[in-house]
């Protein structure tokens, strides 16, 4: 049994899309029946893709930011691409993926964001060594096209921002907040689906930038530790 697997990327703030394509070149032969192929199929995976929204600021954040690894609802934890049906019910397409689960993938566009920003003096993912003042934690509460009549791509995501040089648990939590958006599809299709996602994301990312930087700010200049 052999298989080819082909990649295709557009880049340049455009949708990426990876083609895999899974090809059965062996025939099993079975007793009493003779040799058989199973045919081959196309799997189509997708990746959230936008230009980093900017924001305002008066300079970096003089500490660093690390980021923990997302959590996610269990119903959105892989990468099937969900969808929700006006009776309640939950699917997924059955030849197109998200490349990325959604809540490694919300993250990473979160941490390129603040970067791209300059929020912070430094900002960390979950892979790297060290340690941070600050840390973001985040939960994938939602991530589905709403296949209704109006059929918008929904996501929602839940931050908590620490501060660890606080001894106390509670006052560890600088704030926690859920943010919700949705964006109808403009094509209803799995990319339609992808770029709609896309922008919600995208309003999402800059709301979250600019809480943790105002947040992180004012717990700096609090000028308290215990």
């Amino acid at each position: 049994m052999h298989q080819l697997f082909f990649r295709c990327l557009t880049l340049n703030g455009r949708m990426i899309k990876i083609v895999s394509l899974v090809m059965i070149a062996a025939l099993i032969p079975i007793y009493g029946c003779g040799g058989r192929s199973r045919p081959a199929y196309q799997i189509d995976q997708y990746l959230l893709s936008y230009d980093s929204p900017p924001i305002e600021t008066s300079g970096p954040v003089n500490e660093s930011l690390k980021f923990s690894r997302f959590a996610a609802a269990s119903a959105y934890s892989g990468t099937h691409m969900a969808f929700r049906l006006p009776d309640r019910r939950i699917d997924a397409f059955n030849y197109s993926r998200w490349a990325v689960n959604p809540a490694d993938m919300t993250a990473d566009l979160l941490l390129r964001d603040v970067r791209k920003n300059g929020l912070f003096l430094a900002a960390f993912s979950r892979h790297d060594a060290g340690d941070s003042r600050f840390l973001l934690q985040g939960a994938v509460e939602s991530f589905y096209l709403d296949a209704g009549a109006e059929k918008k791509a929904f996501i929602s995501l839940t931050v908590t921002l620490k501060d660890l040089r606080r001894q106390s648990p509670t006052e560890r939590i600088v704030y926690q907040k859920t943010y919700a958006d949705s964006e109808a599809l403009k094509a209803q299709s799995p990319e339609g689906f992808a770029l709609a996602m896309s922008a919600a994301m995208k309003r999402i990312s800059k709301t979250v930038m600019d809480d943790i930087y105002v947040r992180a700010r004012q717990r700096v200049s609090e000028g308290r530790e215990d």
